[in-house]
């Protein structure tokens, strides 16, 4: 089981429980912006496909991308979705974040994906792209973590 917190974290008492929750919340939001940027939506669209996220910590928590309409959406978990990856709440806030080198990842074998992923990995950039507009910009500030809803401790690292 990966280990939420680093050691400063429990040190300063940060709760780490609902995380799973936010870091879904955030990603959801995210993707509100991509629908909302005609451009962005329309490039994510050509990978023409579906991606099951669930996260591999905690169970319960599963949603997927639909990229193979005419636009982009977000639902409830579809097991028959082209794509299937798993990941880790850190690894769904670093996707968020625009953070996540999703391809090391799955090289390294630290994402499960079943599926012709290399279909997502090719608009992951535009992800990562809106990520970085979304979280710098005016209703969020410079801080995209906190802007995400994700938790920053001081001087720690959030792994």
């Amino acid at each position: 089981m990966t280990d939420f917190a680093s050691s400063a974290e429990l040190q300063m008492g940060v709760d780490r429980r609902d995380a799973p929750e936010r870091a879904v919340h955030a990603f959801r939001d995210l993707i509100g912006m991509i629908c909302d940027d005609t451009a962005a939506s329309a490039r994510m669209i050509l990978a023409d496909t579906t991606v099951q996220i669930s996260l591999s910590d905690v169970s319960g928590y599963a949603f997927t991308l639909y990229l193979d309409g005419e636009r982009v959406e977000l639902g409830d978990s579809d097991p028959q979705a082209e794509i299937t990856l798993a990941m880790t709440t850190p690894q769904l806030e670093q996707l968020t974040r625009g953070e996540l080198a999703l391809a090391m990842e799955i090289a390294h074998g630290t994402v499960a994906y079943s599926g012709p992923v290399r279909k997502f990995l090719r608009v992951i950039p535009i992800l990562r792209r809106v990520s970085r507009e979304w979280l710098a910009g005016p209703v969020f500030g410079a801080d995209p973590a906190t802007a995400a809803g994700l938790d920053v401790v001081e001087g720690a690292d959030v792994v």
